[in-house]
């Protein structure tokens, strides 16, 4: 063993070497815990502004939460007549609805139920069919109808 500089002891190199892996090893492993807790809040966040603006409309999640955003509806949907993924539904209630196949049809209570229940059937003109078949109960049905018919009429 010398004591000239740039010579070390045989075992020291293998020790630092160690204790630099187990520094490493704590360094990322608290970049995970930091990274995930990042992640938990980001993600919170979103859900909160989500479930808070309807994806992009905060009329239709502060009107109405139970249906429209639990359904995923006013994410795609807008309460404000500006055009989203689908129709808005500002004024649609009673107003005439022009297909994709060239045909006009009411916006009434009988269209809505159809158009939520089967959204592939009336295909509203500009709009692709996709519009996502999703299961509702005859309330929550209803209580959708009642919700765009609350938005104003045509006229």
């Amino acid at each position: 063993m010398s004591n000239r500089p740039g010579r070390h002891h045989p075992g020291l190199r293998d020790r630092y070497a160690a204790q630099e892996q187990r520094r490493h090893r704590r360094t990322v492993a608290w970049q995970v815990v930091v990274g995930a807790i990042v992640a938990a809040g980001v993600l919170a966040g979103v859900v909160a502004l989500v479930l808070t603006s309807g994806g992009g409309d905060g009329d239709a999640a502060a009107a109405h939460p139970d249906v429209s955003v639990e359904l995923g509806c006013a994410s795609c949907h807008t309460t404000d007549g500006r055009r989203s993924e689908g129709p808005t539904w500002a004024g649609l209630a009673g107003s005439p609805v022009e297909l994709a196949d060239g045909t006009t049809v009411t916006a009434d209570s009988d269209y809505l139920r159809r158009s939520i229940t089967d959204p592939g059937a009336q295909v509203v003109a500009g709009y692709g069919p996709t519009m996502p078949t999703v299961e509702v109960t005859d309330a929550q049905l209803e209580e959708l109808v009642a919700f765009i018919q609350s938005l104003g009429t045509a006229g």
